[in-house]
């Protein structure tokens, strides 16, 4: 019995409940948008858009490697694994040889088993 008394006793007093303090720091101010001008559009003419901007400043030898990893990626090995020994053979001496043959190896792989 005493210890049902003792019981409801302590269920009258809430539970001190411990809150962090205020800092009297001022607010951090917010980040906002430029303002940007607006983006003028040069006109063009049917010619213009016949190649990308992109390949005309990106080396062929990248553009060769870039093409055979698509290839490679879309698990067409049959199709990268002479796009790769192309790039071998066009470009002796380039740093993406490595990558080239270690894909070559893996197109074979892949595209016989």
């Amino acid at each position: 019995m005493l210890f049902c008394t003792v019981g409801t006793a302590h269920a009258q007093w809430p539970a001190e409940v411990r809150r962090a303090q205020p800092v009297d720091e001022p607010p951090v101010a917010r980040a906002l948008p430029v303002e940007e001008p607006p983006v003028q559009t040069p006109s063009h003419s049917a010619e213009d858009f016949s190649e990308p901007a992109a390949r005309d400043t990106e080396a062929p030898d990248r553009r060769q490697l870039d093409y055979a990893n698509a290839l490679f990626t879309r698990k067409l090995y049959d199709l990268a694994a002479p796009e790769y020994q192309k790039y071998l053979d066009d470009y002796p001496g380039r740093s993406g040889r490595a990558n080239a043959y270690f894909s070559l190896g893996g197109s074979y792989r892949n595209s016989n088993g």
